[in-house]
C-alpha cells in the first residue's frame, strides 16, 4: 500500500508540470502588413503552409487591432513620468499596460483559433525565424555604419 501512495505522491507533480502549455505571444505580429505576412508563410523557408483564405482571415484580425494597439502603446508611453531633464522617473500606467497585454493576447487567441495548437506553434516558429533574420539584418547594418 505505501508502494502504491508513493508512486502516486511521485506521478501527481510529474502530472501537472508535464502538460504542455500554449505559445500566447506573436513576435512581429502587429509590425506586418497582409503583404508581408503573405510572403512570409509563402516562403520555402517557412514552417507553415496557411490557403489563402487563412491569409485574409489573420490579416484582417491583425489590421482591426493595428492601429488601437499602437494607440495603447503611445499611451503607455505618455503614462511615464519624467523630471525636467526628460528621464523617466517612473513606471508606465499599469491600467494602460493591462489594456494593451489584453488586446495582444485578444489577437494572439483569435489566430490560435483558427490554426489550433500544431499550426499555431510553427506560425509562432516562423515569426520567430523572421524575428532573428531581421535582428541579423539590423546587425550587420549597425555593425557597416560604424566601420564607416
Amino acid at each position: 500500500m505505501k508502494k502504491i501512495l508513493v508512486i502516486l505522491f511521485l506521478m501527481f507533480p510529474l502530472a501537472i508540470f508535464s502538460q504542455e502549455s500554449v505559445i500566447h505571444n506573436l513576435p512581429l505580429i502587429f509590425s506586418l502588413n497582409s503583404d508581408e505576412l503573405r510572403t512570409l508563410v509563402t516562403a520555402k523557408t517557412s514552417r507553415i503552409k496557411m490557403s489563402d483564405e487563412e491569409i485574409v482571415k489573420i490579416s484582417k484580425i491583425i489590421d482591426e487591432k493595428k492601429e488601437e494597439y499602437f494607440k495603447l502603446i503611445d499611451q503607455v508611453k505618455k503614462s511615464i513620468p519624467i523630471d525636467l531633464g526628460g528621464r523617466p522617473i517612473g513606471k508606465a500606467d499599469p491600467e494602460k499596460m493591462r489594456e494593451r497585454d489584453a488586446l495582444y493576447n485578444e489577437v494572439c487567441t483569435s489566430i490560435y483559433g483558427i490554426f489550433g495548437e500544431k499550426r499555431y506553434k510553427q506560425f509562432y516558429m516562423t515569426l520567430i525565424n523572421e524575428y532573428e533574420r531581421r535582428n541579423m539584418e539590423r546587425l550587420k547594418n549597425a555593425g557597416k555604419s560604424k566601420k564607416k
